[in-house]
């Protein structure tokens, strides 16, 4: 197990999204951006959120567990959200 599996079921409350976070990260695109990236999407908290904005987002993490939770958190977005578990460094 490794150390983020390991912390998963309670990432969101060791790292939770705050306020500021989500401003910061929103101001960087335009409306004409409509499909965003989330790497390292982690639980899928920030892309949740940019989702319930009307963004298209694709969140990846190398761990399956946090995808897991990201899922599950997401079951609303499904048009709008999905997540899968993949090695940033592996992009193409």
């Amino acid at each position: 197990m490794n150390f983020y599996e390991s912390i998963a079921t309670n990432y969101d409350h060791i790292f939770p999204l705050k306020q500021p976070q989500f401003n910061f990260v929103s101001s960087e695109f335009s409306s004409a951006i409509n499909t965003i990236l989330d790497v390292g999407c982690s639980t899928g908290s920030l892309a949740i959120k940019l989702a319930e904005n009307d963004q298209n987002v694709f969140g990846i993490d190398l761990d399956q567990k946090m995808i897991h939770l990201a899922h599950e958190k997401a079951k609303n977005l499904n048009n709008l959200i999905s997540f899968d578990p993949h090695n940033m460094t592996e992009l193409q």
